[in-house]
């Protein structure tokens, strides 16, 4: 029983990173360019980078009523949400319980998400995307550690 539910939750991860990597990378995305095409390196990183932590977070927050509410609700908690999963299965998966551990995966692999994406110059590169995305691992964790504790107690 222990093994099926590791490859299912193995088969779960797999299919989540795909259906992440869709949605970042693919979806919503009417057309692609080639980087030779696009605008310059610099320019990208000008005007569709962010490296100030909180700066996009702040600039929503402070303009609430100036910029669409669908925008700021699909950034922000958007960008929470998407790793909620994520720090449910991974720990799963390669078997930890520590926070470290899930807050470090959560930052490398959305660190990963907004490399590739300035590289390729799809989407925008953003710190904050960052730490939304490691909140959002960190609160799918903390989520698992409730269901685990749940678990016990009630079978206890």
């Amino acid at each position: 029983m222990k093994k099926l539910f590791n490859r299912i939750a193995w088969l779960a991860l797999i299919l989540y990173l795909a259906l992440l990597f869709d949605l970042v990378f693919f979806r919503y995305r009417i057309h692609f360019t080639s980087i030779s095409e696009s605008r310059p390196f610099s320019e990208y990183l000008k005007y569709s980078s962010n490296f100030k932590p909180f700066d996009t977070i702040c600039h929503y927050l402070s303009n609430i009523g100036n910029i669409n509410i669908h925008i700021i609700i699909t950034n922000i908690l958007g960008n929470i949400a998407a790793f909620i999963p994520y720090g449910l299965l991974l720990p799963v998966v390669l078997k930890f319980d520590k926070i470290r551990l899930m807050l470090l995966h959560s930052f490398s692999l959305s660190l990963l998400i907004e490399v590739i994406q300035m590289i390729f110059r799809v989407g925008s590169f953003d710190v904050d995307d960052m730490l939304l995305n490691s909140l959002g691992g960190f609160l799918g964790f903390m989520l698992l550690q409730f269901i685990k504790e749940s678990y016990k107690q009630y079978h206890s």
